[in-house]
């Protein structure tokens, strides 16, 4: 993968975990040379304050503060679609219900976004876990984006429509484990 895990990321996720819902969390970019550094070294610690390390801010975990950016925060507009598909979480039984993701989307994006739209969609909430299942992003190459028209049009076609279940999902691969 491209990230380097808190310590707590995975205690703060299930710590905020509720039925019904998805979490967006934050995530932290490591620069190309700290990325580097940090792999050639296979140095998994990162300290917030280490030159290379950018939005400082999210990279505080507080946990007194969850409840306040929980709802209220990253909710409301286009925001309502934002998720980080490297630090979000969801419950299988939801990902079943509107068909996982949609297999219709070739390459890179937005697939996370039209997910967590089917999610809204059948009335799971949104929920932020802010300062809190912080995850480190590697430095990488942008990823090929030819098919990205396409898929911003499947995107759109779910806002649209208020899509709740894609044709090409999941359902192929749990009928044929019965």
């Amino acid at each position: 993968g491209d990230l380097i895990l808190h310590p707590y990321f995975i205690r703060d996720h299930r710590k905020f975990a509720r039925k019904g819902s998805v979490v967006r969390a934050s995530r932290i970019y490591l620069d190309r040379e700290f990325s580097e550094k940090k792999l050639t070294k296979r140095d998994t610690k990162v300290n917030r304050f280490d030159k290379g390390v950018s939005n400082l801010f999210s990279a505080f975990r507080f946990q007194l503060l969850w409840k306040y950016f929980e709802f209220n925060y990253k909710n409301k507009g286009n925001e309502r679609w934002e998720i980080h598909g490297a630090n979000m979480a969801y419950w299988k039984e939801d990902a079943i219900r509107v068909n996982g993701y949609n297999e219709d989307f070739k390459g890179w994006g937005p697939e996370d976004k039209e997910f967590v739209a089917r999610l809204l969609n059948v009335n799971v909430k949104k929920r932020f876990l802010k300062f809190g299942g912080i995850v480190f992003h590697i430095w990488h190459a942008i990823n090929a984006k030819e098919n990205l028209g396409n898929n911003n049009c499947l995107f759109a076609k779910t806002k649209k429509l208020n899509l709740t279940y894609c044709d090409n999902g999941i359902d192929k691969y749990l009928k044929s484990s019965d």
